[in-house]
């Protein structure tokens, strides 16, 4: 499973070539389309993502987080450990 934050959702979407991207944060212009089923399953907030992390976890499926360097701080209580950190200037991805 990835999930992107909002800033990056496109981008990833590309980047790995898919459509199935879970949006983290705040989805800004995207909320609108975010709203109709069935995308509404790919919205987490801070609080839902962790739990989504710690279900994936259970069952052993790993999930990667693309975010920006910025937004780091602001979900490090929230968010459990990571198994891996890659930083790539201003882009953090987190592998759970």
């Amino acid at each position: 499973m990835i999930v992107a934050d909002g800033y990056l959702v496109r981008a990833v979407c590309a980047a790995f070539q898919r459509q199935d991207v879970r949006l983290f944060i705040t989805p800004d212009e995207l909320a609108y389309g975010l709203r109709r089923a069935p995308a509404q399953r790919r919205l987490s907030d801070a609080n839902a993502l962790a739990r989504l992390i710690a279900a994936q976890r259970k069952a052993l499926h790993p999930v990667i987080v693309v975010l920006r360097r910025d937004h780091m701080k602001r979900y490090r209580g929230v968010l459990p450990e990571p198994n891996g950190m890659d930083i790539y200037g201003n882009f953090v991805l987190l592998s759970f």
